[in-house]
């Protein structure tokens, strides 16, 4: 929702791992009147592989049911139309009661010896789809871990085109797991550590994470990815959410996406907050930090909070104050999104 009261749709259609030759094009459609009408014509993004669409003016009063049809050049030079339907569902009214929103996030599909079933493999989460869908969420939240890196399959490091073939195979089992609650519901979702390849991030303002004596390149502060991956994948999770709200990209060119979401009644922030957070291994060396954790028996963590680190940046700060107290939009709650619980 604008501020006018008008609305904004913005639909991020995932494509497998294809090639760009083989798309002819990609459309979305509206059913009126009983026939399908072309309303926009999506670019394809190469290393993320997504289409995306974005429709002004939005009637947001009644439920519209949609497709993305993709015209794909296949092996035997043949174009086919390939289709993906759902309903964009008409905004829940500002006095409905309760609101029920979906949280879900840290989707690991392997478990090792934590034995959920024999096979210790919880994908394809048909349990976890199944149980939220029977609470009729009228909104999703994703709070990060779509993926891990390690999960049934090693993570690919590198070269970058391989690293990023493998997190698409990863991230194209969230889609088999979550597919039929996100077709027809609205859905927030925001990258964590492990989506883009860390067993813990801390950003650094948007460094590239280098490996240095005596620690490790995650340790250092950073990403480890180059920024061309980790935007790839922010395209992936955050292109269909609303322009973001700070100023981007970060530090060695990584993208941003902070922003608001305004729906049904409900004001929601949406943080990256790990982005810019400060890395304590440079940060306070005498703590002798490992994957963040304080290894120095003589050190009180209480001594790490020292003047100049970051835990949000300034940038987000400054949108949060804005944010915070900005009833303009109509809505009657607050909350806040974020991939870790901070203090």
């Amino acid at each position: 929702r604008n501020k006018k009261g008008t609305h904004t749709w913005k639909l991020t259609a995932q494509l497998a791992p294809v090639s760009a030759p083989q798309v002819e094009s990609c459309l979305l459609q509206l059913l009126e009147d009983q026939q399908w009408t072309t309303v926009s014509r999506g670019q394809f993004e190469p290393l993320s592989r997504v289409v995306r669409f974005r429709m002004s003016d939005w009637n947001a009063q009644r439920d519209r049911s949609f497709r993305v049809r993709l015209r794909y050049r296949n092996s035997a030079d043949q174009v086919m139309n390939h289709d993906y339907s759902g309903i964009v569902r008409a905004e829940p009214a500002e006095n409905k009661e309760p609101i029920v929103v979906g949280l879900i996030s840290c989707m690991k599909n392997f478990t090792g010896q934590l034995a959920w079933n024999s096979s210790s493999i919880w994908f394809p989460h048909q349990e976890v789809a199944e149980g939220v869908a029977s609470h009729q969420p009228d909104l999703l939240c994703f709070a990060g871990d779509q993926i891990y890196e390690g999960d049934i399959s090693r993570a690919e490091g590198g070269p970058p085109d391989k690293m990023l073939l493998d997190y698409h195979t990863k991230f194209l089992r969230w889609y088999r797991s979550f597919g039929e609650l996100t077709r027809n519901t609205p859905c927030i979702t925001i990258p964590d550590d492990h989506d883009v390849y860390h067993g813990n991030i801390w950003g650094a303002g948007g460094k590239r994470g280098r490996k240095e004596p005596g620690t490790t390149a995650q340790d250092s502060g950073g990403y480890k990815l180059a920024p061309r991956q980790v935007n790839a994948i922010h395209m992936t999770q955050t292109s269909h959410l609303p322009d973001p709200l700070i100023d981007g990209p970060v530090g060695e060119g990584y993208s941003v996406y902070s922003t608001r979401v305004e729906y049904a009644g409900i004001s929601i922030a949406v943080l990256s907050d790990r982005q810019f957070k400060s890395a304590p291994r440079p940060s306070v060396p005498e703590g002798k930090v490992v994957n963040g954790w304080f290894t120095s028996p003589d050190f009180d963590p209480v001594d790490a909070d020292l003047p100049g680190l970051h835990l949000l940046g300034d940038a987000q700060e400054k949108f949060l104050d804005r944010w915070a107290l900005d009833w303009g939009y109509g809505a009657q709650w607050k909350f806040l999104l974020s991939q870790t619980p901070f203090s």
